[in-house]
């Protein structure tokens, strides 16, 4: 930097205005060639990850020329009318310049990282091209692990342009760590909590979430962020919540993303005057089932009266209910999407009502049964 000052700053040989024009040239120069450069270079790696670092690389280029010719004509101007600070404010905008490169390399970093994590999801949703649940975990994790390993780095670029001696760094870091471990035990908790989670691969963005029904720390929802600290699940009125990944440590999750199935389990009643047909019921009820091709035929399959004790409406009823005769339909959905779950369960209640209606049976609700007596004291 030194002698680059000493040949810009040759005011006795070049006049200070000619010095600024000839780095303006220069800037303006290497700015259009980098520009067309990269153009060339990337014709044929357009969204790519080549792409990606390339263009992290000329922002980077960039800022550096400009700030540089900035700094040029602020210590041209500090040379040629404020001569006696010459010495002392070059060394401080020297430092100034070298903190503005690092600035522009840790956000070119973090833009990098950014811009190659959409790359790599955009290709792996492109080589799948399936409807099922995208997965991307591994992906998630790989640069979590990434954006980790930048922060620490960007921590050390800052303590050099700071020009902290590498003994008193480690000396500061040892004592802020113990200090950190006696004072923030829930920030580290919260950190290792975070941690576990995105290296876990238990839980990944986009995945619907619930906390046990027995924990103490009630919430459902879609996993919109996995940070370090705390996780950002929207619950199914979209209201953000902010969850400390301590509780994932400690607390059992239901993760409903990676179910394979979907229970179809459907409690039915018919009318007493019916029960001589409730077999031939059962059949065809199963046989709708069976005929149905996003109903897994290697699961179980049941149609049966209901057990004792069984909350059908809001009374508890066994086989023979008050309404009439009671029963199960049990079967497993080939659908993950709560939608298409809907959409095969309406047309499996559609089929069974269809059957029922061509067997002329109807469904019971709220029948009143009335015994009249005749005269001679016999109940009609």
């Amino acid at each position: 930097m030194n002698t680059l000052n000493d040949i810009l700053f040759n005011t006795a040989k070049f006049p200070p205005l000619h010095i600024l024009l000839i780095d303006f040239l220069i800037c303006l120069t290497l700015t259009i060639f980098i520009y067309f450069l990269s153009r060339i270079l990337l014709i044929k790696h357009q969204n790519t990850i080549k792409s990606s670092f390339a263009n992290s690389v000329k922002m980077v280029l960039f800022f550096v020329i400009w700030v540089g010719f900035i700094k040029t004509y602020i210590d041209l101007s500090v040379v040629v009318y404020l001569p006696s600070y010459e010495e002392q404010f070059i060394i401080y905008s020297d430092k100034l310049f070298d903190s503005c490169i690092y600035l522009a390399i840790i956000t070119a970093l973090f833009r990098f990282l950014k811009k190659s994590k959409e790359v790599v999801i955009l290709r792996k949703k492109s080589e799948t091209q399936t409807a099922a649940y995208e997965d991307f975990r591994d992906i998630n994790a790989i640069f979590k692990a990434f954006d980790l390993g930048a922060v620490i780095l960007s921590i050390i670029l800052i303590l050099a342009a700071l020009r902290v001696p590498a003994t008193a760094l480690g000396a500061f870091s040892g004592v802020a760590l113990a200090g950190l471990t006696l004072s923030q035990s829930t920030l580290l908790t919260n950190l290792f909590g975070g941690l576990f989670v995105i290296f876990n691969r238990k839980y990944s963005e986009g995945d619907i979430i619930a906390s046990d029904i027995n924990s103490s720390v009630k919430f459902s929802g879609t996993i919109k962020k996995i940070g370090l600290l705390t996780t950002h699940v929207d619950s199914y009125e979209t209201a953000p919540m902010h969850i400390p990944n301590s509780i994932f440590l400690n607390t059992c999750i239901t993760n409903s993303s990676r179910r394979t199935h979907r229970r179809l389990l459907q409690y039915i009643t018919i009318d007493y005057k019916n029960i001589t047909k409730v077999e031939l019921i059962k059949e065809k009820i199963i046989s709708v089932l069976k005929s149905h091709p996003e109903v897994d035929q290697t699961k179980t399959l049941a149609v049966s009266l209901v057990m004792g004790g069984t909350t059908i409406g809001n009374k508890s009823e066994g086989s023979f209910g008050a309404n009439g005769i009671n029963l199960q339909i049990y079967a497993m959905i080939n659908k993950v999407f709560f939608v298409d779950f809907l959409q095969v369960q309406d047309k499996v209640f559609l089929g069974i009502a269809k059957e029922l209606e061509a067997l002329e049976v109807s469904f019971a609700i709220n029948p009143t049964t009335v015994k009249i007596e005749s005269n001679n004291g016999v109940a009609q």
